[in-house]
């Protein structure tokens, strides 16, 4: 039976336990493969569901950064998150645009679910008389944000990875509304006759920020650095299907026997089927945590996916809507959960969370055949552009195959047909 959250001691019991295993076990995993069917309602999920607050004082402690590359679905993740622990979310930036919908943003603090940082701004730092280097930011003022929350380093990571062709797009459509005083959105879109694709190609090759050069900087560097720090693997890692892919710019193999061998293993991968390990769209250790945006938007991973990031960030599922209310439920909760076990409560949290996340403020909605948006299609309809990234990112091409983005702008065109091409080499 659901067991009601009366007092602090009761919620605190009740959090999840984080497992150190790549798969979620028991019935769990089953329940959530058979978890198909409707959909609560948005009235159903907000009035269980809605409400998130701060955690009390009681509760405090240094919550995981939540690290990305620019334009991975970061915020559509936090407020996943958000919804399915009814804890806010924190960040090291200022985002005046997303406070209305998530005020949490606003702080860096112990009392928040996760805390918001992109690769770009990760600094690893030797303090004088400490053996080990520390995980800080290179900017004073994220250093100071956190450091008002009581926060002075971070040892706990939820990293969200997503296809580079995806994030340099998400990313360029978010720096041409925030930059405009008429737009000043987070997820507006750009008309397709206000394209500028010579600005665009250049920030796609070259911004500091988010261009081909910083997704090698992430994959050759940051990352490298902190999985040695956590004794994390890769080559241990078969969660995300570690098949052999051949470098299409190096190995002497047709292109065809390329083509047919990568769609082979992507359509194995879209189907969660590997020979030795079942895909369950994370991995990781105590300290890590790898998961894939694509993951998070896939109708049949997605629960396994948010449950794990859930447990991980320790605030656990069972915490009710109204728990600063005395910790008293309302009587139409009291109602509902009757009769109601455990984990079919807390699969319904995590129907709700995708229920009560799918807000325009927060993630962009794909632009229809026949709109009048630029859509990824026009973004690079030049070969250009395509084959400059392409050949770029031939140094990071180890973590593309395995994480499953060794291919293209468009998924159905693994290999970009660039030979002959005139390129600018990043």
């Amino acid at each position: 039976m659901w067991v009601r959250p009366l007092t602090l001691a009761l919620l605190l019991v009740c959090l999840l336990r984080v497992e150190l295993c790549h798969a979620l076990g028991g019935n769990h995993e089953k329940n959530l493969n058979d978890a198909g069917g409707a959909m609560p309602s948005y009235p159903e999920c907000n009035a269980s569901y809605g409400r998130r607050d701060y955690l009390w004082e009681t509760e405090m402690k240094k919550p995981p950064m939540l690290l990305t590359f620019p334009g991975s679905g970061t915020t559509m993740t936090q407020m996943l998150l958000e919804f399915a622990t009814g804890v806010y979310s924190g960040s090291i930036y200022d985002e005046d645009e997303l406070y209305p919908v998530m005020p949490g943003l606003r702080n860096c603090g112990q009392r928040l679910s996760v805390i918001k940082a992109h690769v770009k701004d990760i600094l690893f730092k030797q303090e004088k008389g400490e053996k080990e280097e520390k995980v800080t930011f290179k900017t004073s003022r994220y250093v100071a944000k956190c450091r008002n929350g009581i926060i002075y380093e971070f040892n706990r990571f939820i990293i969200v990875l997503r296809s580079p062709w995806a994030a340099w797009w998400s990313n360029w459509q978010r720096d041409f509304n925030t930059q405009r005083e008429d737009r000043n959105t987070h997820t507006g879109g750009i008309p397709l006759n206000e394209l500028n694709y010579t600005a665009w190609e250049e920030a796609a090759l070259y911004s500091p920020h988010y261009g081909v050069g910083m997704y090698n900087t992430m994959w050759n560097t940051t990352y490298p650095k902190l999985f040695k720090k956590y004794n994390y693997s890769r080559a241990d890692d078969m969660n995300f299907g570690n098949t052999t892919f051949h470098n299409s710019l190096q190995e002497s193999v047709s292109r065809a026997a390329r083509r047919r061998e990568i769609l082979q293993q992507a359509e194995q991968r879209k189907m969660g089927q590997h020979s030795s390990t079942p895909y369950t769209g994370y991995t990781g250790n105590k300290n890590l945590l790898i998961v894939r945006y694509e993951d998070l938007l896939h109708t049949e991973r997605r629960l396994h996916v948010l449950r794990k990031m859930v447990e991980f960030t320790g605030n656990g599922l069972k915490r009710a809507s109204y728990w600063l209310d005395g910790g008293i439920l309302m009587e139409n909760e009291k109602n509902r959960l009757k009769g109601t076990t455990t984990e079919a409560e807390e699969l319904r949290r995590l129907k709700c969370a995708f229920v009560l996340a799918d807000n325009p403020n927060v993630h962009r909605k794909k632009a229809g055949s026949g709109n009048t948006m630029a859509r990824s299609g026009d973004a690079y309809k030049h070969e250009k552009l395509v084959c400059s990234a392409w050949k770029a990112l031939q140094n990071s091409s180890i973590e593309l195959q395995r994480y499953g983005y060794f291919h293209g702008p468009h998924q159905h065109v693994p290999i970009p047909q660039c030979d002959g091409v005139e390129v600018d080499l990043v």
